[in-house]
């Protein structure tokens, strides 16, 4: 039955293969029949070389969102100590004014009381004058005038002494208050820098996010690229891994060659062949015939992928029909 091995046809088989081991043909006498052939290496590097690229890009693109979320924080964090620097700097601006508020209410005080000083004191002046002027002759209205320029002055020395007084702590507490200002005038130059330079960083960090964003963008289209050559490779892989013999739907002038030349060698069991040929994965587009289809399907294994094991699963085949005359077709 075709398809099937006796003991004596195994036998058969491998002393043929061992004969004819010497007259193993070279790589270069195999015809080069299928020209998709000597592409297919080449594609299969291609989809290896897209793949590693895919890999690759998507890699590079999970670093750049991590970086990005990496700056994203920084600029948060950076806003946050802008708002509590400004926030200091309008307590501390209020602060400012309520203390030039108070110097200057103080001073005007002190302006205040001096002038007051100085009228009392020209008062009294006028008041001695007065006496002295009117030449008073009756000692008692003269006793009770002094006794009266007496109480005022009295009145007037304690009034001036407690303005004095009050002059006193208005001082004490401008001079306090000065060196306070001064270090609050320090305190807000400072935040106001540092304020600036938060702003600087927050702005460049801001233009950096956008190129690594536009840099994200040209991954992702540098991927869809790939992805369009990965899946348009993949497509040439799987049309090289069948032969066509026809072209336009006519067979070709060598594939009806090849079939007339194995009918007359009366290759008509291609059960044998067509298990060789499942091993390479390999295929023959079209019907060509049940006498030659899985040979010639086993020679396009052959001129794809040329080994010995693969020289030693034809020649084992074409041995079985005497077919060694036609190693150079």
């Amino acid at each position: 039955m075709p398809g099937q091995k006796s003991p004596a046809k195994i036998a058969q088989l491998k002393a043929l293969h061992a004969s004819n081991a010497k007259d193993q043909p070279d790589k270069n006498t195999v015809p080069l029949i299928f020209s998709e052939s000597t592409n297919t290496s080449t594609s299969t590097h291609s989809n290896t070389r897209n793949k590693a690229t895919i890999a690759s890009l998507k890699s590079e693109l999970e670093g750049k969102v991590q970086e990005i979320d990496g700056l994203k924080k920084k600029v948060s964090k950076a806003a946050e100590d802008a708002e509590v620097q400004e926030s200091k700097i309008s307590s501390l601006s209020f602060e400012k004014i309520t203390l030039l508020a108070t110097i200057d209410t103080l001073k005007a005080q002190n302006s205040n009381l001096i002038s007051s000083v100085a009228r009392h004191r020209s008062s009294c002046s006028k008041s001695l004058k007065e006496l002295h002027s009117l030449g008073i002759d009756s000692k008692r209205e003269k006793k009770a005038l002094q006794r009266k320029a007496r109480d005022k002055k009295k009145k007037y020395l304690k009034e001036i002494e407690g303005l004095q007084v009050t002059l006193e702590e208005n001082s004490h507490v401008i001079s306090v208050l000065e060196p306070k200002n001064s270090k609050l005038c320090l305190e807000v130059i400072k935040l106001k820098e540092k304020l600036s330079l938060s702003s600087a960083t927050v702005s460049t960090l801001g233009k950096k996010i956008l190129l690594l964003c536009k840099t994200i963008y040209a991954l992702e289209k540098q991927v869809e690229r790939s992805k369009s050559s990965l899946a348009t490779s993949c497509m040439e892989l799987k049309k090289l891994l069948v032969w066509d013999p026809t072209e336009k739907g006519i067979y070709k002038a060598s594939a009806r060659k090849l079939f007339h030349n194995l009918k007359r060698a009366g290759c008509c069991n291609h059960d044998l062949l067509s298990n060789c040929v499942h091993q390479q994965n390999l295929g023959v587009l079209h019907r060509t015939g049940q006498f030659c289809a899985a040979l010639i399907a086993a020679i396009a294994a052959i001129a794809r992928y040329p080994s010995v094991q693969n020289y030693g699963l034809l020649w084992t085949a074409m041995g079985c029909y005497g077919l060694h005359r036609f190693r150079g077709i």
